[in-house]
């Protein structure tokens, strides 16, 4: 693109849960440094949504914290090396010295939900940046070995924290969920802090942390549940990379053969059209960021078939069978990829963080989103004709198309350093209230509140008296709502 003296967006369909989320990875942080004027790269959400793969807690110095996970699959081999012993993952983040402490413990869970413990570890030291594995038995009652743990732990250059990982090898077949078996790691830290731990997802096995775990038993330490937040992929959280979520546009479809395939939801029900797809991960970040900026079209997308796709999905090739449907943020951020390169037609120049805020500010809101910015919608759903009419310097609350509902306009300037106009229309005349609130949903200001002609309006934003930072726009009026992204800058 540089030869040709032209914009480029890169799209990377590509990615997992690999790294602290907080845009310090050297793969984050050279993404980062390819962007800039005309330079955009797109990336997929993940699709870590449907298993609670995170756990997370602010750590006290001195505690002691427990957290639960189980496997639904036994144990497995390193792929390259199918004679290795079977073993499963784990691993964290956490500030200094949070974690300085660990053991590791196997429960039974019974018909009633009590979980007993039946084997676990010594307690040991962390050796932070010894560069050995540090190794150790997990023993039952009797003193037999029932698994074996290897703990890896280093400080990162990048942002100074401890990552560890953890992998517990068994020979055993019965340490499913399915058997009734739970795993746990036990954490305490010497220094109050955060600490975040994950479980990697395979395409033919999830295991999970116990989102409402049972009680111990008379343990002193503090039981931490499971979640789904935290699964962003890396790299769609670089500081500078636009990342796509995905929603449902599609639940039907005919294949070659004639037959009407459907996608169902885990109760058997055709997936919801405007909903958000159950499998795209969410934010934050672990450094604050909302994490995913916007949903596209995701789930059940239609695109050409490879001529080397010897053997696919059964029912998903379409009539032609040059066709086939696939689902996944990685079928979302493509979408997302050619508006922007939609919008680099339109304005070379863009950068990643005005196409950002265009994106974002023109993304829709409805029913399924409810209020947005959140981290499993981000802004919201993409607009193209929105986003494009942006960068052309087209005006919704001036548009007769509009007039069916409320409209806000995105604030301009955007970033703003002294104030920032706001458009507003309302088809008919009644309440509205018009509020800036900051990213945790506080109000900082009040444009207008009260009773308002039909018809197109305006407002200031003293952005002035703001902070630095991101703050969201909202306009409640005839039952609806809706949402723009204001950038203060200093």
């Amino acid at each position: 693109a540089e030869a040709q003296g032209l914009p480029a967006v890169v799209n990377l369909s590509l990615g997992g849960i690999s790294s602290a989320q907080d845009g310090t990875s050297n793969v984050e942080r050279m993404l980062d440094n390819l962007t800039g004027a005309g330079k955009i790269v797109v990336a997929a959400a993940g699709n870590e949504g449907r298993a609670a793969l995170h756990a997370g807690y602010d750590a006290e110095a001195g505690s002691q914290y427990e957290v639960p996970f189980v496997t639904y699959q036994n144990p497995r081999v390193d792929p390259d090396d199918p004679e290795s012993t079977p073993v499963l993952p784990i691993y964290g983040y956490a500030d200094f010295r949070s974690v300085t402490v660990m053991a590791f413990s196997i429960y039974t869970l019974d018909g009633e939900g009590n979980l007993s413990r039946v084997a676990g570890s010594d307690p040991f030291i962390l050796d932070v940046g010894s560069g050995e594995a540090q190794e150790g038995e997990i023993r039952d009652i009797f003193g037999t070995v029932v698994a074996e743990y290897s703990v890896e732990s280093m400080r990162d250059p990048n942002n100074d924290d401890v990552a560890f990982q953890a992998l517990f090898a068994t020979e055993s077949a019965d340490l499913t969920a399915n058997d009734g078996v739970v795993f746990a790691v036990r954490l305490g830290g010497s220094a109050d802090g955060r600490v975040d731990l994950w479980l990697p997802r395979g395409d033919s096995y999830v295991d999970e942390f116990l989102v409402d775990p049972p009680a111990l038993g008379g343990s002193a330490a503090t039981l931490v549940p499971g979640d789904y937040a935290y699964t962003l992929n890396n790299p769609a959280s670089a500081l500078k990379v636009l990342a796509v979520g995905a929603h449902n546009t599609t639940n039907t479809w005919t294949d070659v053969d004639g037959n009407v395939q459907t996608q169902n939801d885990d109760f058997g029900d055709p997936v919801a059209l405007g909903a958000r797809a159950d499998f795209s991960s969410y934010g934050p970040t672990r450094d604050g960021r909302l994490g995913v900026d916007l949903t596209a079209p995701g789930n059940i997308i239609a695109s050409a078939r490879s001529q080397d796709q010897l053997d696919p999905p059964q029912g998903r090739v379409l009539t032609g069978g040059l066709h086939v449907m696939y689902e996944g943020t990685s079928m979302a951020s493509p979408h997302a990829a050619g508006i922007v390169a939609l919008l680099l037609q339109a304005d070379p120049t863009l950068d990643p963080d005005e196409t950002r805020a265009i994106l974002q500010q023109t993304a829709r809101a409805d029913g399924f989103t409810d209020a947005v910015p959140n981290a499993a919608w981000g802004a919201g759903k993409i607009d193209a004709l929105a986003a494009m009419q942006a960068v052309l310097g087209g005006t919704a609350a001036e548009d007769p198309a509009a007039a069916a509902g409320i409209v806000l306009d995105a604030p301009y300037p955007n970033p703003s350093r002294g104030a920032a106009a706001v458009a507003f229309a309302l088809p008919e005349a009644g309440p509205a209230r018009l509020s800036v609130t900051d990213m945790l949903g506080r109000e900082v200001a009040v444009l207008a509140d009260g009773p308002l002609a039909a018809g197109p309006h305006r407002a200031t934003v003293e952005t002035g008296r703001l902070a630095a930072g991101v703050y969201v726009v909202r306009l409640v009026a005839d039952g609806q709502a809706r949402a723009q992204r204001l950038v203060v800058a200093r």
